[in-house]
């Protein structure tokens, strides 16, 4: 809405922390083979180092769940202002929307902190008792315990 310069239509903004979008949502990928360096050097001038690590961390969240989309999850990474650390959220609730988990941590890595972040919210909060995440919860254990 800012960059169309509607900003002023809107009666009340969102926080992301508040509703947590779904992993990578509002992301823009561009995609190329790996083995076209050409193409390569042409994209890297487009991406945004900040908005790519954050992507990462929400799509590890995602993964570290199971990917299951059978039950509500969200995951939203944000850059710690002057900082390599990134802030990850994340969110697990059931069909009906009785039990809803949040949990969020911190870290440089965007995969590690993202993948903390679905074995804290399996684990640590009882994610793992919701109906769909039983299997996700089975595989953010072992991978949490190097057994994967």
């Amino acid at each position: 809405m800012e960059r169309l310069g509607w900003k002023h239509r809107l009666t009340d903004i969102l926080d992301p922390v508040d509703v947590l979008p779904q992993a990578g949502q509002g992301a823009i990928a561009v995609q190329c083979r790996a083995d076209d360096e050409v193409t390569r050097a042409l994209l890297s001038a487009i991406d945004d180092p900040d908005s790519h690590r954050a992507v990462r961390a929400e799509r590890s969240v995602l993964a570290g769940l199971g990917g299951s989309c059978t039950v509500p999850v969200g995951a939203w990474a944000e850059t710690v202002s002057g900082s390599p650390e990134l802030r990850v959220h994340g969110l697990v609730a059931s069909g009906d929307g009785r039990v809803v988990i949040r949990m969020s941590r911190g870290g440089d890595d965007p995969e590690l902190v993202g993948a903390e972040v679905a074995h804290a919210l399996l684990i640590d909060g009882g994610g793992s008792g919701i109906d769909g995440f039983d299997e996700a919860a089975a595989l953010s254990d072992r991978s949490a315990s190097g057994r994967e």
